[in-house]
């Protein structure tokens, strides 16, 4: 649990009380996997969570917080028990009770409309704290690079397993299938996204959706990661399904971005910086307009966090943080091409958490 992350908010911005919403933050201060509120006031936390969530918050074995069940229906009336306090009106009104007159930091990046308004027309002052907890959830502690690296290690031996699954006969949506299985085998407790499995023209979105179509050459492009311990991995791979010297020296031009960006990687460098080195490079190949997104992007409990690796980017990155870097040139009724690490910055380095050889193979 991260409670005291909330204080340091809650002391930073001179305020009393502060709530926090979205399932990802929750999750990140609490260690609560479930839909709810956290609400830090007066130096006491209190998860407040609807009927649905009750069982589950209280198996939850939070210690340092009280768990409050939100219940304006009166489905729980006349209901007791002593594990939770069951409050008979709404979130918003729990919440403005307890803050009163008071300012109340509220992330209003994750904060949905209704409970905003509410908490305003009950005379409660709202102040947004959501960079804060951007910031805090963009740089990573130990234990969440330990799940992270854990998340990589199975989302690399699920790959490899599943290569080996390859014949004439797969299909796109049956190698994803397969892919997902293994993550799952290996100890994923679910996937980070759904796998991108593309082949020929069908690797020129970046976002293709798997069909029943068997693989097609040039290339097979997979993009994949495992999920562990509430934390995410992406790692994109592409492989040649025919022995090309034309394409190889295309996939050897993305490969080329992708080295130069990760050896400028370190802790001050503004994030928009690492983009322009991986398009000049494409830009020797008169390749960068086939470049069609951002370099890369955070990766935490959420598959996309801040920082945003992109070329209108004013991000700096901070040593801690976890971000991809993913170059990919994509030609339209032809080919893509995509290469991704996750990667986590250091002061002075680039620390590649890698999962399957980058040089130039088919299969």
């Amino acid at each position: 649990m991260r409670l005291d992350k909330l204080r340091e908010i809650a002391q930073r911005k001179n305020l009393p009380c502060v709530l926090v919403a979205g399932e990802p933050n929750v999750y990140y201060y609490s260690g609560f996997n479930g839909a709810g509120y956290l609400l830090y006031c007066d130096g006491r936390t209190t998860l407040i969570v609807s009927v649905l969530e009750m069982n589950r918050a209280t198996s939850a074995g939070l210690p340092d917080v009280d768990v409050v069940v939100a219940d304006p229906g009166g489905i729980l009336q006349g209901w007791n028990s002593g594990e939770v306090k069951v409050y008979p009106k709404r979130v918003s009104e729990f919440v403005a009770e307890q803050v009163g007159n008071r300012a109340l930091g509220l992330d209003l990046g994750w904060a949905n409309r209704a409970i905003e308004n509410a908490l305003r027309e009950k005379g409660v002052k709202l102040e947004d704290v959501s960079e804060l907890v951007r910031d805090q959830r963009a740089v990573k502690d130990h234990d969440e690079l330990e799940r992270i690296t854990k998340a990589g290690e199975i989302t690399a031996k699920a790959l490899r397993r599943a290569l080996s699954e390859v014949t004439p006969s797969v299909t796109e949506r049956e190698l994803a299938g397969i892919i997902d299985y293994f993550m799952k085998k290996y100890g994923a407790e679910d996937y980070a996204f759904p796998t991108i499995v593309a082949s020929g023209p069908n690797s020129a979105f970046p976002h293709h959706v798997p069909k029943d179509e068997r693989l097609r050459p040039p290339y097979l492009l997979v993009d994949w990661g495992a999920k562990y311990g509430g934390f995410c991995f992406d790692s994109t791979r592409t492989f040649g399904l025919s022995d090309s010297p034309e394409f190889k020296k295309y996939y050897e031009a993305v490969l080329e971005a992708q080295t130069e960006a990760i050896a400028a990687v370190k802790e001050g460098v503004k994030a928009s910086e690492l983009d322009s080195i991986a398009r000049k490079v494409l830009s020797k190949y008169g390749l960068d307009k086939a470049f069609h997104h951002s370099l890369g992007h955070g990766v935490g409990i959420e598959i996309h966090e801040y920082p945003t690796i992109g070329p209108g980017s004013n991000d700096v990155l901070k040593e801690g943080m976890v971000i991809t870097i993913e170059p990919g040139i994509y030609i339209r009724n032809k080919f893509g091409i995509r290469i991704e690490d996750t990667i986590i910055v250091r002061k002075d380095r680039a620390e590649v958490l890698e999962t399957l050889d980058k040089e130039y193979t088919h299969i």
